[in-house]
């Protein structure tokens, strides 16, 4: 593999999202952001976010709070179930037994569990990549 830097791309569906490290030969990306964006403008503050975070002890890239209630935001907007659904604060509890050390507080709206049942696979992505910063 080589060393190819991240990018924003558009993609057909008209999102867009960061992609990084190009498979030599291949020439596709291994990487990408797990969330697509609306805007160039939010994949590319995404990537710089993300890029700059550090580790922590499970290898997870710590990342503020509120990013991480943005990221969740975008998932739902790419869902119809979502359009009426409000997502509250994301806050930090101790590590649960798959290491992840937050969660949503609320989701509230029209259809609450067809907006969850149609994030959750994105936000088990987020939960297994990311934490944010301790507070206990």
């Amino acid at each position: 593999m080589t060393d190819v830097p991240a990018k924003v791309i558009r993609e057909a569906n008209g999102e867009w999202r960061w992609v990084a490290g190009e498979l030599t030969g291949k020439g596709g990306y291994f990487s990408a952001g797990i969330v697509a964006f609306g805007t160039e403008e939010e994949a590319a503050s995404d990537m710089r976010i993300q890029s700059a975070a550090e580790l922590d002890e499970t290898g997870r890239r710590i990342l503020p709070k509120e990013h991480l209630q943005s990221m969740i935001r975008a998932l739902a907007a790419g869902c119809d179930d979502c359009e009426y659904t409000y997502f509250g604060g994301v806050y930090w509890h101790e590590r649960d037994s798959s290491g992840c050390n937050w969660s949503v507080s609320t989701m509230s709206g029209d259809d609450p569990h067809g907006c969850f049942d149609c994030v959750r696979p994105g936000a088990a992505q987020l939960r297994a990549s990311f934490s944010i910063a301790g507070e206990g």
